[in-house]
């Protein structure tokens, strides 16, 4: 039998992301779209539970997706936080910014982690 925190995982998995042909071109899937509120309620479970490793996980992903990309386009990167640290500065921001969805939480953090960069384009 499933426990119900995989059971919640597994549901809000399925439940992100979903947009019908007429909501024009999707451009954020997954657990970016659910609100800061949503990662707060996960982040107040005890334990390492499914929910927070499922969020790190997409958070983690997210950054490393976003660190390519400025690698490939400024042949520069940002050094990324640990899990803890992320954690603590996703929380920060979302507790200030509940309804925003939990993909600007990550991204906020990018810029600040990567404020240092140059505007310009690598020649």
């Amino acid at each position: 039998m499933m426990r119900p925190s995989i059971l919640l995982a597994a549901g809000l998995l399925a439940s992100t992301g979903v947009a019908s042909a007429d909501d024009g071109p999707v451009t954020m899937r997954g657990l970016g779209i659910a609100s800061c509120n949503q990662y707060l309620a996960v982040r107040k479970e005890e334990g390492i539970t499914p929910n927070k490793v499922v969020y790190n996980q997409w958070a983690q992903g997210f950054m490393t997706g976003l660190n390519v990309a400025l690698y490939m386009n400024f042949k520069k990167y940002a050094d990324l936080p640990d899990t803890d640290s992320m954690n603590q500065r996703l929380s920060a921001y979302c507790s200030a910014h509940p309804l925003k969805p939990f993909h600007e939480a990550v991204s906020d953090l990018m810029v600040e982690k990567s404020a240092s960069f140059e505007n310009s384009a690598a020649k």
